[in-house]
């Protein structure tokens, strides 16, 4: 799942996008997994805590044929959140 968080990192809020989803490991074990993509920021925020906020569900998880299509895509994302966050109230 692609989603539309605001990102409370470095004390203020932030677009940005993320990705969910479940995994398993080698042992069968299931672990939930939450990367995410500020935008327009450029903190070091290893080991810090930050706040996700959900906003929308911009699409579906994708499989791709490759890196230029993966990359495509990216960047159409981009241009989606941004959009919709500067519609935001």
């Amino acid at each position: 799942m692609e989603c539309l968080p605001g990102s409370k990192a470095g004390g203020s809020l932030s677009a940005g996008s993320c990705k969910y989803r479940l995994q398993t490991d080698d042992n069968r074990r299931w672990s939930a997994l939450l990367e995410a993509h500020i935008l327009d920021f450029d903190e070091d925020l290893y080991d810090k805590t930050i706040e996700i906020i959900f906003r929308k569900k911009v699409r579906e998880e994708l499989k791709f044929d490759g890196l230029d299509a993966l990359k495509k895509q990216m960047t159409a994302d981009v241009e989606q959140v941004r959009e919709i966050f500067s519609q935001a109230p």
